[in-house]
């Protein structure tokens, strides 16, 4: 007995001088990356109620759910195509039934709600949903699957407004889509930035269909640039990864590791009671894989903080160095192993995303061009500012976009990205 309290007594002065060591291991590093501990820096400033599209969307998506709910339950109760979700939308072209599912779909009465909500909230010059951040990992975020399913409603009007031969509807709904995208473009979450480039995929997806199926009109062209234009409000990847190491340094300095289980959640999307019995003995090893996490990620927010091309490079080769470490010890990095890599993923899936709607406002803005004057731009650079405000340049290569003729088509493109079509 005397022996066992010996040890209890012995690893409990171990834990709180390991404790103490790896609190203050954690500062230093925070600062030499040059960012606070806390939120603050980060976080977005809060907007006039009066021009927030948010709590529009909130609304939208409530009603949206009920109809669409109500709608499966009846294509389910009548065997009509799949009763668990729209199929429709996985579909390059849509058949005679799907269409007409659609087109029952939309002439319901919720679903008319839904669209005046969200060309409403289009108008509305911000976007800013109230997130419980103080929550940490555990923040709840239910408005990002509410904005995929509500740019999929967006999607839909314009290949319906398409069909029908209606350009400048089917353009004015893009603007709608791109805004719904945006939504959430202020917040500094990495898994909202995923979930942007996910909308505006779904909405670029769309947009070729239109151009490939429809003869625009040089002044719908300009019309559809200019709704996929950028904000100029994104949060910046640097930021986003700053808050992601705040989350990580509250766990391991302020609450002492006493988060770590939700910490283990994130990862693996678990739960874990047996943490409470064996929590205390593994609690040095998991802040101890915390507080490296935190290294590593300071290191990833300089390196986010670079511009493209040579970011990219900078963060690729950064991640190679990380996943030496990670092979080597495992145990002391399983959290930085677990997230690190993605970090990566996600920075150049942000470049991806930005090809696709690059490639299509200059596709646009150069098919408007030759619609006015009788022949494609002999550069670039000529389309500004008459159809471009400012010239995107490739992420990936710092250049131009290339360009090419490809079967009656004007093919605008990233060698290592997207690209859209256009019929010349």
């Amino acid at each position: 007995m005397g022996l066992f309290l010996s040890l209890v007594m012995a690893y409990a002065m171990w834990w709180n001088s390991e404790s103490s060591a790896l609190a203050q291991a954690v500062k230093p590093l925070i600062e030499q990356g040059g960012g606070a501990v806390g939120y603050g820096e980060v976080l977005p400033a809060p907007v006039k109620p009066e021009d927030n599209a948010a709590p529009i969307y909130d609304r939208a998506s409530v009603i949206y759910s009920i109809a669409e709910s109500s709608f499966l339950a009846w294509m389910r109760e009548n065997s009509v195509e799949k009763g668990d979700a729209f199929p429709w939308m996985q579909d390059e072209d849509w058949t005679p039934r799907q269409k007409d599912l659609i087109e029952k779909f939309m002439a319901l009465g919720d679903a008319g709600d839904v669209a005046e909500l969200l060309k409403e909230a289009a108008t509305k010059p911000e976007s800013l949903f109230e997130l419980e951040y103080a929550k940490g990992y555990e923040l709840p975020m239910p408005h990002l699957a509410r904005a995929r399913n509500l740019t999929r409603f967006a999607a839909m009007k314009v290949r319906l407004a398409s069909i029908a031969g209606k350009p400048d509807e089917a353009v004015s709904w893009v603007g709608v889509g791109m805004a719904i995208s945006r939504s959430m473009e202020r917040e500094p979450i990495v898994i909202s930035c995923l979930v942007k480039m996910a909308c505006e995929k779904i909405m670029h997806a769309e947009v070729q269909n239109l151009v490939l199926k429809q003869n625009l009109s040089a002044a719908q062209l300009k019309e559809l640039e200019k709704a996929l234009r950028p904000s100029g409000k994104t949060v910046s990847m640097a930021d986003a990864m700053r808050l992601e190491r705040a989350f990580a340094v509250e766990i391991c300095v302020k609450l002492n590791g006493r988060r770590i289980p939700e910490l283990l959640s994130m990862i693996n999307g678990g739960d874990y009671p047996w943490y409470g019995a064996v929590g205390p003995v593994a609690r040095p090893l998991l802040m101890r894989a915390t507080a490296n996490y935190i290294g590593d990620a300071t290191r990833m927010v300089e390196v986010m903080a670079l511009p493209d091309p040579d970011g990219l490079k900078a963060s690729r080769a950064l991640m190679n160095e990380l996943n030496a470490k990670y092979q080597k010890d495992k145990a002391a990095n399983f959290f930085g192993a677990a997230v690190m890599p993605a970090l990566t993923k996600w920075r150049e899936e942000s470049m991806n995303a930005r090809t696709r709607t690059e490639t299509a406002r200059i596709a646009a803005a150069m098919k408007a061009h030759k619609l006015e004057k009788g022949k494609l731009p002999a550069e670039q650079k000529t389309l500004v500012p008459d159809y471009l405000p400012a010239l995107p340049m490739d992420p990936f290569t710092g250049k131009e976009y290339a360009v090419k003729h490809e079967r009656g088509m004007l093919v605008v493109f990233s060698p290592n990205g997207g690209e859209t079509r256009i019929k010349e």
